[in-house]
Parts: C-alpha cells; structure tokens; sequence
C-alpha cells in the first residue's frame, strides 16, 4: 500500500472536514452577501466553529476567496480533461467551458462581482497569479486545436489564450453592468454568442480567412 493509499487518519478528517465547512459557508455567504458583506465571524457561524479555529485555517478573508478560486481552477482542469478526451472541434470545446464558467458567475453572481472579477485588478501579489492560471487551462484547449489544424499560429497560444479570455470577461462584466441587469435575459444570452462567434473568427487559420 503506496502512502497516497493510506487512510485519513481521525484529526486528518477532522480538519478536512473544518476546512471544507468554512469554503462551503464562503461560497454561500459570499453569493449572497458579496465577500465585502460577509465577516469572518460570520464565516465562523455559519461553518459552526470559533472565530480562533477560522484564523487554523486561514489567515484572512481573502486567503479563503484565493482558496474559492484554486477550487474553481480544480474543477475548471477536470472538465477541460474530459473535453479533451472527447471527438469535439475546438470551437465547441470552447463553448463548453465558458458555458460553464458562464453559469458559475450568474448562481455566484455577488461572490463574484465583489471578489474576483473587480477585485483582483487591485491585487498586484493575486491577480496575475489567479489570471494566468484561468489563461493556462484556456491554453490547453488551443493547444490541441493548433494540432488539429482549427487554430491559427501566427500568434502564440498563450496570446490567444489571453485574448479569449479578456473576451469572454469584458462580456460577462458588460452583462452585469447596472443596464444589462435591468434588461432582459436575452442581452446576456446575445452577449455570450456574439463573444462565442468573435473567439471563433479570431482562432481561425489564417489560410481558411478570406
């Protein structure tokens, strides 16, 4: 039996256990209240522990959204290996994960709109961290279509990546800006397309362009 097939012994659960009750409380606390809304006593509460066991686990609030983040790049790599795995074109792989991270900003809209989209840009030490590795998994994607022959080269993958990702946040910023939120569903949804077809025209070879 290899070590990473050993038991969790009690404490080891325990504290697995504390820490994913504190991450499960921000999560919830923050799409309701937004991070700013939500003190770390509240935290605290809402996990049933002490405000001294919170500051066991983390050092401050922005330690548990940076903990939220690597949580969601977690998922983000999984479902990028199972897209990969699939007999799909580049352009629906795309699709998929920004329909994806799409549905995470609306059921975590107040987490987000005071943590990591408006925040970060403020936070030299986190932001390039948290946006290269959004930009690496984009990455991923359009490695395997420079392969596959559906994206272009005469740019860098990681410039493209950059690009599809400064695409795909300026339209999920626009359709949260306080007009876009008045208006009907149907504006996010021409939002997302519109993103959907510039990304596409843009990753096309250059010899398919006419």
């Amino acid at each position: 039996m290899t070590d990473e097939q050993l038991p969790l012994s009690r404490r080891e659960r325990n504290k697995y256990e504390t820490r994913r009750r504190l991450l499960s409380a921000a999560r919830t606390l923050f799409a309701e209240r937004g991070v700013s809304g939500t003190t770390i006593d509240d935290l605290a509460e809402a996990a049933d522990v002490s405000r001294a066991t919170f500051f066991n686990y983390f050092p401050s609030k922005d330690a548990v959204v940076s903990a939220l983040h690597d949580g969601h790049m977690q998922k983000l790599g999984v479902l990028i290996d199972g897209l990969l795995e699939r007999k799909m074109t580049t352009n629906e792989r795309i699709r998929l994960v920004l329909e994806d991270v799409t549905d995470a900003t609306h059921r975590f809209r107040e987490y987000l709109r005071a943590g990591e989209l408006e925040r970060d840009p403020a936070r030299e030490q986190i932001s390039p961290e948290r946006t290269e590795q959004f930009h690496d998994q984009i990455r991923r994607l359009l490695d395997r279509g420079i392969v596959d022959g559906e994206v272009r080269t005469d740019y860098s993958a990681h410039f493209l990546a950059q690009t599809v990702a400064a695409v795909y946040i300026s339209s999920v910023q626009y359709s949260r800006s306080p007009g876009a939120q008045d208006a009907d569903n149907s504006r996010d949804t021409d939002s997302f397309d519109d993103a959907l077809r510039f990304i596409s025209e843009a990753l096309e070879p250059r010899d398919v362009i006419s």
